[in-house]
């Protein structure tokens, strides 16, 4: 890993991961496992599902067929179209700046580690608004036991007295295990807002407490997906996604 800033490609930040963590994040990008069949490698279908989440797949279809049109008429000034140029690959920075412009958690020459610690507290606050003030309070005031998350996941960091969730957002200031606690916990909302269950456990010692937070399947997504605009970039998928990768380095970094 690289210390928490990431100039780096998705493939890079990935490199080290294990399968059951890999095969989570496809799930995150394709809950239909209808895009990527093409693919033997995750990897590859981690890159391939990041950069057409970025990038519009209709609208790269329409420029194409727009350039065999003209190709077809004209026998001059042929309009060159190539995928590679025209739609790279996002970078982490480009998807967690594009993430956090869209959630209205963005500030300006901000370290890549505290920008993914603003989307991870925007994300959770947001989705606290989203419930009625009954579960809100009962969310808030909810505690669980972090030293037991702490050895299970063996992550040290700051861990002693029970926790809130208003609490993993005050520790996620202070130590790697606060951040890995305040966006698996935040991963919680995000994927039961749009009806995902992941392949491999993530939620390790969090399960009692993420499923009393997040209640029925779905239950949460239209409240949470109603503080931006879905247009262009697939962020549905992208910001989850996002979180996930926020979670599984802080565990992989301690």
């Amino acid at each position: 890993m690289n210390n928490g800033e990431y100039s780096l490609n998705i493939s890079e930040i990935i490199i080290d991961w294990s399968n059951e963590d890999l095969q989570n994040l496809i799930k995150i990008l394709d809950p239909e496992n209808e895009e990527v069949k093409q693919f033997n490698d995750d990897r590859q279908k981690i890159i391939h599902l990041f950069r057409w989440s970025y990038h519009s797949v209709t609208r790269a279809k329409v420029k194409s067929k727009i350039s065999d049109f003209w190709n077809n008429i004209s026998d001059n000034n042929k309009i060159e179209y190539d995928q590679d140029v025209d739609y790279p690959t996002p970078t982490y920075e480009e998807l967690l700046n594009g993430a956090c412009k869209k959630t209205n958690s963005y500030v300006e020459s901000t370290s890549t580690k505290l920008l993914e610690l603003y989307l991870v507290e925007t994300l959770m606050i947001k989705a606290m608004f989203s419930m009625n003030p009954s579960d809100r309070h009962k969310t808030l005031n909810e505690t669980f036991n972090p030293e037991e998350i702490s050895k299970q996941t063996k992550i040290k960091g700051l861990h002693s007295g029970p926790l809130s969730a208003l609490g993993t957002l005050a520790l996620a200031n202070a130590s790697g295990f606060g951040i890995y606690l305040a966006a698996t916990t935040t991963l919680g909302f995000m994927t039961h807002a749009i009806g995902i269950t992941l392949p491999f456990a993530v939620y390790t010692g969090l399960t009692s407490t993420i499923a009393f937070i997040i209640g029925p399947v779905g239950w949460l997504g239209a409240g949470i997906w109603s503080f931006w605009t879905l247009t262009g970039a697939e962020w549905k998928k992208i910001i989850p996604a996002l979180v996930y990768i926020i979670s599984v380095n802080s565990r992989y970094e301690n």
